[in-house]
């Protein structure tokens, strides 16, 4: 048992956005960047910055003036090794960083998404990980969501019996919005990808398609989704119906409803859905519960991250099987397991 006042040192490389600058947004409830997390959580430490923007490490020390601030990362490891580091810069970094970072002896590393421009990369970055026994969690921040974490528990628990449908609204862009809508859908499913067959949709990021499409699980389970068009209307909702009820998690994970089949008033011998009460907690504090999960599994107080580097693999694979089938005119496409590249 890790004694209560343990403290694990966190360092974020990328002072950006979600590295940092999304906490400066005033209309901005909860905890929006890593720095703030490591910095809020009472299992974590602030230790380090790095940036080469010498305008974000100033931004940065105007609210952290005793965190340490480095240029590179071969600064900070210089300095020091973190227990913890995050990995908050543009996607086509993750890769090189994280190898650069892997090769360190820091415990874990928390990978903002995209986990990697390709699935050759991110099947490098797994074993890399493996090998180095570093913990790896990938933020896809609904895995880390209460309202999801409910949905998916009740699913598991077979609260509304076997499953026989999923469907889902997303605004589109695979590699964007996409990732999450990919990761929660296998979450709430608890079941490996097989197969998809993807139709491009009109999309505002020429370099991000939107794919509106069908991923085929285990046991021959269909899950559909669509892409509604426009990133900023944001619309993220998933339903899902087992042969003895219906969860949806809706208004972008901020309501979960619950339903089950029961003997139909209107039809002799039909069952209808029947609304039941459920004690919806809310999202909760998503990065901070992402910092606090990666301290238990420190701690050896959990096997593995919400979201781990092989849940990272599967949304990746899925993406490029999606894009593959988009790019062939809707034709199916496998999905590849993590064995059947070459590392």
């Amino acid at each position: 048992m890790v004694p209560e006042e343990t403290c694990y040192r966190g360092a974020v490389i990328g002072l950006g956005n979600i590295g940092y600058l999304f906490s400066r947004d005033a209309k901005r409830v909860g905890t929006w960047s890593h720095s703030h997390a490591y910095h809020g959580c009472e299992r974590t430490v602030l230790a380090a910055g790095v940036d080469p923007d010498p305008v974000k490490r100033t931004l940065f020390a105007e609210e952290f003036p005793d965190v340490r601030l480095f240029a590179t990362i071969e600064d900070l490891f210089n300095a020091f090794v973190p227990d913890l580091v995050s990995i908050c810069t543009p996607t086509a970094m993750h890769y090189p960083m994280f190898q650069e970072v892997a090769s360190r002896p820091v415990r874990g590393i928390i990978c903002e998404k995209p986990f990697a421009e390709n699935l050759a990369q991110v099947q490098q970055m797994v074993h890399l990980a493996r090998q180095r026994d570093v913990v790896v969690a990938v933020n896809h921040l609904r895995r880390w969501n209460d309202n999801y974490r409910l949905a998916a528990d009740i699913i598991a628990q077979g609260g509304i019996g076997r499953l026989t449908a999923l469907h889902a609204f997303y605004p589109g862009q695979l590699y964007n919005i996409g990732t999450h809508l990919i990761d929660t859908l296998l979450m709430m499913a608890g079941r490996r990808p097989l197969s998809v067959v993807g139709i491009q949709v009109e999309s505002s990021d020429p370099t991000d398609p939107s794919v509106t499409g069908v991923l085929t699980l285990e046991d021959g389970l269909a899950c559909t989704f669509a892409a509604t068009g426009r990133r900023l209307n944001l619309v993220f909702e998933i339903d899902v119906i087992g042969d003895d009820g219906r969860i949806r998690v809706i208004n972008n994970g901020n309501s979960v409803e619950l339903y089950h089949f029961e003997d139909s008033p209107n039809y002799s011998g039909y069952r209808e859905l029947s609304p039941k009460p459920l004690d919806v907690p809310g999202p909760g504090d998503l990065l901070m519960n992402t910092v606090r999960d990666m301290a238990q599994v420190l701690d050896g107080l959990s096997e593995k991250p919400a979201c781990s580097a092989e849940d990272g693999y599967w949304t990746m694979a899925v993406i490029d099987a999606l894009l593959g089938s988009m790019r062939a005119g809707g034709a199916p496409r496998s999905v590849a397991g993590l064995g059947t590249l070459t590392s």
